[in-house]
């Protein structure tokens, strides 16, 4: 039967249900007489036909309710039925049905609201291609924090992070991400300023996400090369259609950010948020425009300033384990190569005082994830215990 048939079938079972009912009635009578017939054509007498017609045609029962079933309405008359029911207590004892009402919606709501909150910042994974495969290099809860006057290992410099992702032998790619801050758009001292949340990224970032651009391009290797080389900006979906209308012809046209002129290369898809979970960026920016985007402060060539975070997408094969044994011995390797000249001795930890943290990256950085997870838990615990009591109360009533 066509999807069309069907259709037809179950509007005419809902609307026109007497007549259906009076058609397949018309059509069971049809094929018992037609049974009876040919016994009697056979010899037998009209009431052993009837009997044995009726035997070999089964349960006319059974058979309306399989013929019901193939309607596909069951679940609506189900549900009207119960719909009936609730009206009909409701009209019989209306506070009873308000008290257990607004209990569920209590408990129900309230579990809700925390399930989701729970679900953004420690259940779903980041909206890009096989985020099991990415891992977390570093502390993944310091997504805004900058540090400087020590080489650090949770925290990871420029330079530090060049050597990791050229001398690893255990990611197809690793990236690194930095808070960018509050970017000013256009002149600060004009009216139509604004202020957006940026982040400064390497040029592999879309490509080890497996990111591709709506509209546009992303950024490549190229684009992270040379230090303030490469002005240019990707914005997210949400930003591009709020300050653009979403038109196309934004890429192509220049965004100026902190005073100095960008220009935009492409549009993210619009479920893409980042690598930042919690928080939404308006853009992102290549980490060779760094000293642009914070005038006066150089952090490309300082070993001593930890303010990117790392991930890593693991080889076809590879194991998380791999890869926390591979950081942990490649990182104080690349420190006992640094010469004086790069960054002082007492700067730099000893061996013994390296520890790389390697954790699965899918569900990206978040600070929130740290600082929220167990005020989630716990609250999650007492709106459960709160529908557990409104439950045993709505019982109570009904005994």
């Amino acid at each position: 039967m066509r999807s069309t048939d069907k259709m037809q079938l179950r509007l005419r079972s809902l609307f026109l249900r007497p007549r259906v009912e009076a058609e397949l009635d018309a059509e069971l009578a049809f094929h018992i007489d037609q049974l009876t017939a040919e016994h009697v054509a056979a010899g037998m007498s009209p009431r052993e036909a009837r009997h044995a017609a009726m035997r070999e045609f089964g349960g006319v029962t059974q058979i309306q309710e399989r013929v019901r079933d193939t309607w596909g309405i069951r679940w609506l008359e189900q549900l009207l039925q119960d719909l009936g029911f609730a009206l009909r207590t409701f009209r019989r004892s209306p506070t009873l049905t308000l008290v257990a009402l607004l209990s569920l919606a209590l408990g129900i709501g309230a579990n809700t609201a925390i399930f989701s909150m729970l679900n953004a910042f420690l259940l779903r994974p980041l909206p890009v291609h096989d985020p099991a495969g990415l891992v977390a290099v570093g502390d993944p809860t310091r997504v805004h924090d900058l540090s400087e006057g020590t080489v650090r290992t949770d925290l990871f410099s420029y330079p530090l992070y060049r050597e990791l992702r050229e001398r690893n032998r255990v990611f197809t790619g690793m990236f690194a991400s930095g808070d960018a801050g509050r970017l000013t758009v256009g002149d600060a001292s004009a009216a139509g300023a604004e202020t957006v949340r940026g982040r400064l990224v390497s040029g592999n970032f879309f490509a080890v996400l497996a990111v591709d651009a709506l509209l546009g391009r992303t950024f490549t290797e190229a684009d992270d090369r040379a230090p303030g080389a490469a002005p240019y900006v990707v914005l997210s979906h949400r930003y591009w259609e709020r300050r653009f209308a979403a038109d196309p012809r934004a890429v192509g046209q220049t965004l100026t950010l902190n005073g100095h002129p960008f220009t935009i290369v492409g549009v993210t898809p619009p479920e893409f948020f980042g690598d930042v979970v919690g928080g939404s960026n308006d853009l992102w920016i290549p980490l060779s425009m760094q000293p642009q985007v914070h005038p006066g402060r150089m952090y490309l060539d300082r070993w001593d300033i930890g303010w990117l975070l790392l991930m890593g997408r693991l080889q076809p094969g590879a194991s998380i384990e791999r890869a926390r044994a591979e950081m942990n011995t490649l990182v104080p390797r690349v420190l006992a190569g640094l010469s004086a000249a790069e960054v002082p001795a007492e700067l730099i930890p000893s061996p013994d005082q390296v520890r790389i943290d390697v954790t699965p990256g899918s569900g990206g950085f978040s600070r929130a994830r740290r600082e929220m997870t167990q005020p989630l838990l716990m609250i999650l615990a007492i709106v459960f215990l709160v529908l557990v009591v409104a439950c045993a109360n709505i019982a109570n009533l009904l005994l």
